[in-house]
């Protein structure tokens, strides 16, 4: 039974958490009038383009895992709902399991069996941290790369299955591609970008966002320059480029971003995020408040 004090907390705290998002709208706003200011008009994406509808068709790339199929529906929803790009297909990379298979099958999207796509098994991959595993969560990056390798469009739209539009959103204006940035910067991603790289990241910011739209033709010049770098698969090389002293060393985001803003900054503009973590539990106020002031929202299962 719940205390009287821990009651007089639980009150005080419902308003505050009902206003979260307002709070945390108003300080991407800061960080946002901050960053762009040391960048030209033509490098920064308004908000309001996204809105608008852009011609280039995609194909959607979502690696799930049996534990988080609960939430597929959903985002595949709003991404038919709200996304602003012809969608070519919608591929589903998993374990082939009858849960997964079944579902992509009632949701009329394509599913893929990971072990087509994989680039290396994820029994391979030695990663761990502290004593906790981190392989999986490299696997998922590596699958994420090697999407080039089953989708047919020559632009894939990469997304987290724990994911949400709320609005709706492109990645494309005036024949520039959208990258997007966010105030979670996380600085060892840069150091392994560097590494693999060999250049220093001129952009320094966070873009791990959840999504990102790949060129293919980007993407395979980044794959050969790192294979020609250090003479091995790519996958090798990131493998071995990462930080056993660091649980979160490596971001295939991160990386794809540092190449292309380093390497084709006039083909690509900036845009923020406007994403909110969220749990499955907050209150219909705080909803609508997400709806209104954010591009997208995120369940991730650690928070829930």
């Amino acid at each position: 039974m719940k205390s009287a004090l821990d009651m007089f907390k639980s009150v005080i705290r419902r308003p505050f958490n009902a206003c979260l998002p307002l709070f945390i709208a108003v300080r991407q706003m800061l960080f946002r009038r901050k960053f762009e200011a040391d960048f030209a008009k033509d490098v920064i994406g308004e908000r309001k383009n996204s809105h608008r509808r852009s011609h280039i068709p995609v194909s959607i790339f979502i690696p799930v895992a049996v534990k988080d199929l609960g939430r597929l529906s959903r985002t595949i929803k709003s991404l038919r709902e709200f996304l602003q790009h012809p969608i070519l297909e919608i591929v589903i990379c998993g374990a082939n399991e009858i849960s997964l298979t079944e579902a992509c099958a009632e949701l009329d999207v394509k599913f893929i069996d990971e072990r087509i796509v994989q680039p290396i098994s994820k029994s391979e991959i030695t990663y761990t941290c502290n004593g906790i595993d981190r392989s999986g969560w490299i696997y998922q990056q590596l699958l994420k790369i090697n999407s080039i390798k089953c989708c047919i469009s020559p632009h894939i739209l990469v997304w987290d299955s724990d994911t949400e539009l709320v609005q709706p959103v492109n990645f494309e204006y005036g024949g520039k591609l959208v990258i997007e940035y966010s105030e979670e910067h996380h600085v060892p991603y840069d150091a392994c970008s560097m590494k693999l790289l060999g250049t220093e990241p001129i952009i320094k910011v966070g873009f791990t966002c959840h999504k990102i739209l790949f060129d293919r033709r980007f993407l395979i010049e980044m794959i050969d320059l790192i294979e020609a770098r250090f003479e091995m698969a790519w996958y090798e090389a990131i493998m071995m480029s990462l930080d056993s002293s660091e649980a979160s060393s490596f971001s295939e985001y991160n990386l794809y971003s540092s190449y292309v803003t380093n390497n084709h900054l006039s083909s690509v503009q900036l845009r923020h995020w406007h994403n909110f973590a969220d749990r499955e539990s907050a209150s219909r106020v705080r909803r609508i408040l997400i709806q209104k002031l954010f591009v997208s929202v995120s369940y991730h299962s650690w928070a829930q």
